[in-house]
């Protein structure tokens, strides 16, 4: 069993870095903006810099989610200037919706760098009074996220897939996660890609 962490915040790095070494986690997820802290493309790059040799100690990848302000391409940037093999993406396929972009435009950008996959199906669906849309999740398979042609775009820098899941109510999330299993089996058989056979749901 694979333990991965996962944090919010740039200042919370390093002591969540600290219980990777204690559990030997290979990777650790960052949310990088909290409710008090939203830093600019800059601060993110010097700050991550800062983090490189904790990470090639601990031979732990750094995965900085695509969550809602960031644009991919912004995001993509922030990569390849921090330019280190143990800093990626965790890519979640309904988070960038947040900041106003498609699966399509974020794989683009972000999928060379993707470190960790969270794959999630959605819907979406016009309100009464056809001015906006709610967005939910939906059962793996069902929504307009399409799982193959994600999971083709993954290069061999990804670590592992996570089957995440925004069940409507607790009852439905056990048949949920067992149809997403096995779609993302049927579609990626284990080790192919370099995606773990290791998924999770959460």
């Amino acid at each position: 069993m694979t333990i991965e962490l996962g944090t919010r915040g740039l200042a919370s790095v390093p002591e969540t870095l600290e219980l990777a070494a204690r559990l030997n986690a290979p990777l650790l997820r960052l949310v990088i903006d909290t409710h008090e802290h939203e830093p600019e493309p800059g601060e993110i790059i010097e700050t991550v810099r800062g983090f490189l040799p904790q990470l090639v100690t601990q031979n732990c990848t750094l995965a900085i989610e695509n969550h809602d302000r960031l644009s991919a391409r912004t995001l993509a940037e922030i990569i390849t200037a921090i330019n280190a093999p143990f800093v990626g993406i965790c890519l979640d396929t309904a988070n960038s919706i947040g900041a106003g972009e498609g699966l399509e435009t974020v794989l683009a950008h972000l999928a060379p760098h993707t470190v960790c996959l969270h794959l999630k199906d959605i819907q979406m669906r016009r309100v009464s009074h056809l001015m906006g849309f709610d967005v939910f999740g939906c059962e793996p398979g069902t929504g307009i996220v399409d799982f193959a042609a994600t999971l083709v775009q993954m290069t061999d820098r990804c670590q592992s897939v996570i089957l995440e899941q925004w069940p409507p109510e607790p009852s439905v999330e056990g048949a949920w996660a067992q149809t997403g299993i096995e779609l993302i089996h049927r579609l990626n058989p284990p080790n192919e890609l370099g995606v773990s056979d290791g998924n999770e749901v959460r």
